[in-house]
């Protein structure tokens, strides 16, 4: 009856490390999706800014064509739209809810080119740079963009990403704070075992082995729970939110935690064995 009752007690407690491996991996995956996220918002928001061109009116089609051609192949420039004077016309009219032309008897918006850009360009310094070149272009007479619109999007998404990542690194230590308490806990139960084994002249490798590869088994198991239990919410959450997440993210994800719950075991429970080894027999009472 007393051997039953410890090997309940010992599968118990296994079952409740593992319960809580899970919890911690899947909590710390989930910041590193939104980690990853906020990265991916930041850059998507960034290429959203458009930059337009306005045109002269006298520009000719092959001019304008091929100033577009220009711009699309610089480095700087995502994706272009020539807009002619009909089209801003039309977009105009349809904000306003009334026809401006009727009303002025003319079509006074210039042609434009909007052009939007890669997120490393999305700054003020370096579309700076960029109206300094296009103005050298004939055809141009003016570059407009959201200065105030950019500088606060910018500041915006840089506090953002550094709170984002500090309270990551925060947590991630947290977590492994957790999951080295929780083996040193399971271990607690063996320390005996341990010290016993050393008496009757064991080596500290033969000692370590079982315990490294049961860990090793434990940390790899938590991970895939916990990667199941992130791809089931994620699931859900991608039925109900679109581009919630990107498959690159979620490789990165999937693979960072299950490294941080075997490698994280397997070093607690190095650690404490060292420890209970090193400790006198009279102080595991203690």
């Amino acid at each position: 009856m007393a051997t039953e009752k410890i090997k309940i007690r010992l599968i118990n407690s296994y079952i409740t490390s593992t319960i809580s491996l899970t919890l911690v991996l899947m909590l710390l995956g989930f910041l590193l999706l939104l980690i990853f996220n906020s990265k991916s918002v930041t850059k998507r928001t960034k290429e959203s800014i458009t930059v337009s061109v306005i045109l002269k009116n006298t520009a000719t089609e092959a001019e304008i064509l091929e100033l577009q051609k220009k711009l699309d192949a610089s480095e700087y420039c995502k994706s272009t739209q020539y807009k002619t004077k009909e089209e801003a016309a039309n977009e105009l009219t349809q904000e306003l809810g009334e026809d401006f032309e009727s009303i002025l008897e003319y079509n006074p918006l210039p042609a434009s080119i909007d052009f939007k850009l890669y997120e490393e360009y999305a700054n003020l310094d370096s579309i700076a740079n960029i109206e300094t070149k296009l103005t050298k272009e004939n055809i141009i007479t003016d570059i407009f963009y959201h200065k105030a619109l950019l500088n606060t999007v910018n500041n915006k998404l840089n506090a953002i990403t550094t709170i984002i990542s500090f309270v990551g690194l925060i947590f991630f230590f947290i977590a492994i704070f957790l999951i080295n308490n929780t083996v040193r806990l399971t271990l607690f139960a063996k320390r005996f075992i341990i010290k016993t084994m050393q008496l009757v002249g064991a080596t500290n490798n033969f000692i370590m082995k079982p315990f490294l590869i049961k860990s090793l088994f434990h940390g790899a198991i938590s991970s895939a729970l916990a990667i199941i239990l992130l791809i089931i919410t994620i699931i859900y959450l991608q039925n109900n939110i679109e581009n919630i997440t990107q498959i690159t993210s979620l490789a990165i994800t999937f693979v960072l935690v299950f490294l941080i719950g075997i490698t994280t075991t397997l070093i607690s429970t190095y650690i404490s064995i060292i420890q209970y080894i090193n400790t006198k027999i009279e102080k595991l009472y203690y």
